[in-house]
């Protein structure tokens, strides 16, 4: 007696569960429930592609600073989004090479933060990004106006060199200089065909 009523306690608790999960589908298709957003990264797709650090050590760098906009055209065009992907990842190896740190920075000139993460994310993987308040975004006044002064223009590249420290309990970065500045696409494209030389500019 007691198995049979086991089994239909079973039955019962796998009817529940199907009908649940088919109501839910239901409601959904409906648009009476929203369907969370499930985002998958797929080893495949990456491969070759540029992966930040899991760390930060002390010494000197090399970072590549990519700013955009998801409301400028130029910044929008599928080559640039390879030409940066390109840029990361070329980059990453010749500062490997030379034995210092890399670092990848992406700025969106965006009022919106969430339209210009969303425009970063074309590009890839950064390991720093910088998004919102549009011209008076803080990376926006770091490499464009007050740090390091440049045009006021999207899309544009910047290599930059300094040095990563922990002297005084905290980390600091210091001595950046720009190394390459690269505005516009056709210009950037230019450069990165040339195989993004960091002299003579």
């Amino acid at each position: 007696m007691s198995r049979r009523i086991e089994r239909a306690r079973r039955r019962g608790a796998t009817g529940a569960i199907s009908l649940g999960a088919g109501l839910g589908l239901l409601l959904a298709f409906m648009g009476l429930v929203p369907i969370p957003a499930v985002r998958w990264t797929l080893p495949a797709r990456e491969t070759g592609e540029y992966r930040p650090g899991s760390g930060l050590s002390p010494g000197e760098e090399l970072a590549i600073v990519f700013v955009g906009s998801s409301a400028c055209a130029w910044s929008n065009r599928p080559e640039l989004t390879k030409i940066v992907r390109n840029l990361k990842t070329t980059l990453a190896a010749r500062a490997a090479a030379a034995g210092i740190g890399f670092a990848a920075v992406g700025v969106a000139r965006d009022l919106v933060a969430e339209r210009g993460i969303a425009h970063l994310e074309k590009f890839g993987r950064f390991d720093e990004v910088m998004s919102g308040r549009g011209w008076a975004n803080t990376g926006i006044q770091k490499y464009l106006y007050d740090g390091m002064p440049g045009p006021g223009a999207t899309p544009q590249i910047l290599v930059v060199a300094r040095s990563v420290e922990y002297a005084t309990g905290h980390v600091t970065v210091v001595d950046e200089r720009v190394l390459v500045r690269i505005v516009g696409l056709k210009e950037i494209t230019a450069w990165a065909d040339e195989g993004a030389p960091l002299a003579g500019r």
